[in-house]
């Protein structure tokens, strides 16, 4: 007599397909065959720990074997045939189960024992409705360890399984495009042949049937098909891989192998133009071979590599290419520094050098027009020679070097000039004065005198008046300039 037990189980998982199959004299003297494991997909780990464990009893399970063995050959075993499966149609009654009951007591210490035993399983259909699928009756069911249940012998089985929900009829089929990816890569899966209107679980494997990175479930449309991304994890390490798409209706599953590549290796180049630059002005960064439609890091380093200001993070085009605006740091010190572009996808970097020179010498100067003004009044500060694109602060002071009336911050322009009028306090004593602009980048000042006069002062100079330009086409404007007038008083000139 051979003793056939089996361990089954489909899902999104894959297969567990375990079977064992003893003949009961030989393993009464621990003479056990090895079990045919043919698990798939995540289940075949399972499927090898089952595996291992059955074929690992040896003797320790021989007195368990030898029990049933000798329940089965002797007259109690003929009895057991004659009354429950010889008359099986007739059913099974609790007066047979107690008659036999003796014959049972030494074995129960082994073996667990159900009489007219059933098992069902049921199915779903694609619209919900659960209907029965499976059916088998057995005239005896033995538990072979009973604490555990792990299997079970059917004496005089009777079983059936049906396709109620016509589950059955599907034959998935998978494919990759491409077929070969770098870690961090994606490639297209494509399925047919699944249940219509219904889900697929997509799930990359490694050789060793584990999962790699996260399932992906996917609705399939009314034909049964499916296409989906899939993208490699970056941390995947290059070797052979299977992608597994699942049915998750009847769990039947399909395959497409999956080759990952090693990272593309990349040589960047990195320059920077100018490459000599003062502290606050930019200079360009070009980078070529970086990673296509990527990112990058430009950071500027000192002689020690030290970060020097923030970095900057740049995208690259299809090419692997960037260009990017990079400034130096106003406080940064003059001297060697380095241009340090990381490719953020491989952690390549490319460097280029980039001379930080020191801040230019200027030599600012100013003038006031007029250089008298009484109290109240206003005189126009010109100046020259500041720090382009900056700004200078101009104050005017007392004899003594007193701020007299509100700084005027005023930007300068490319060439580090600047004009602002200066209004002189109506409360400014007349006197010697100082008109002082201070450039703000290097803090290098000008000065330019300033006298404040009287207002009868000013009637004892002739009034004169200068027209900008002295002379213009009809209907254009001119600017007109008088000095020596009477404080606030008006004039008119035609």
């Amino acid at each position: 007599m051979t003793i056939d037990i089996a361990f089954f189980d489909q899902s999104a998982l894959g297969t567990l397909d375990v079977s064992w199959s003893v003949p009961l004299a030989d393993a009464v003297n621990g003479d056990f065959p090895q079990v045919v494991n043919n698990s798939t997909g995540v289940q075949a780990v399972t499927g090898a720990l089952l595996a291992t464990t059955i074929n690992g009893l040896g003797n320790a399970a021989a007195p368990i074997f030898g029990a049933v063995y000798d329940l089965i050959i002797s007259d109690a075993g003929d009895q057991i045939f004659e009354l429950l499966i010889n008359d099986i149609k007739s059913g099974i009654t609790g007066t047979i189960g107690a008659a036999l009951s003796p014959v049972f007591d030494i074995v129960v210490q082994f073996v667990s024992l159900q009489i007219n035993h059933q098992e069902t399983a049921t199915c779903t259909t694609a619209d919900g409705t659960e209907l029965l699928g499976q059916l088998e009756v057995s005239a005896l069911s033995l538990g072979l360890v009973q604490a555990a249940d792990a299997g079970r012998i059917g004496l005089g089985n009777a079983g059936v399984r049906i396709d109620a929900c016509d589950l059955a009829a599907i034959a998935p089929t998978l494919a990759v495009d491409p077929g070969e990816v770098a870690p961090g890569g994606t490639t297209t899966v494509t399925g047919e042949g699944y249940t219509p209107n219904s889900t697929a679980t997509v799930q990359l494997t490694d050789a060793d049937g584990n999962p790699v990175g996260d399932p992906i479930t996917v609705d399939t449309d009314e034909n049964g098909a499916f296409t989906t991304p899939l993208v490699v994890p970056e941390d995947a390490e290059p070797g052979d891989y299977t992608v597994v798409g699942t049915d998750d209706t009847t769990g039947t599953p399909a395959e497409a192998p999956l080759v990952v590549t090693p990272p593309s290796a990349i040589t960047p180049e990195l320059s920077v133009d100018p490459a000599e630059v003062a502290p606050g002005d930019c200079t360009e960064v070009s980078g070529s071979g970086y990673t296509p439609s990527s990112t990058v890091t430009v950071q500027l380093t000192d002689a020690d590599g030290n970060p020097v200001g923030e970095p900057v993070v740049v995208d690259t085009d299809e090419n692997g290419a960037f260009t990017t605006e990079l400034c130096v740091p106003e406080d940064a010190e003059p001297g060697d520094y380095t241009v340090v572009g990381t490719d953020d996808t491989t952690g390549t970097p490319a460097e280029a050098p980039l001379v930080v020179t020191e801040a230019p010498a200027i030599d600012p100067s100013i003038t006031v027009d007029p250089a008298e003004v009484v109290p109240g009044g206003t005189t126009t500060v010109t100046g020259e020679g500041y720090t382009p694109n900056s700004t200078a602060t101009v104050q005017l002071t007392d004899a003594d070097g007193n701020p007299v009336g509100d700084p005027i911050v005023v930007d300068t322009d490319e060439n580090g000039e600047f004009t602002t009028p200066l209004v002189v306090p109506e409360d400014a004593e007349p006197g010697d004065y100082t008109v002082v602009g201070t450039d703000d980048t290097t803090d290098t000042p000008a000065e330019a005198p300033l006298t404040v006069i009287t207002g009868a002062e000013q009637c004892e100079s002739a009034p004169e008046l200068t027209v900008t330009p002295s002379s213009v086409p009809a209907g254009e404007t001119v600017t007109v300039v008088g000095t020596g007038f009477p404080p606030a008083s008006t004039s008119r000139s035609s």
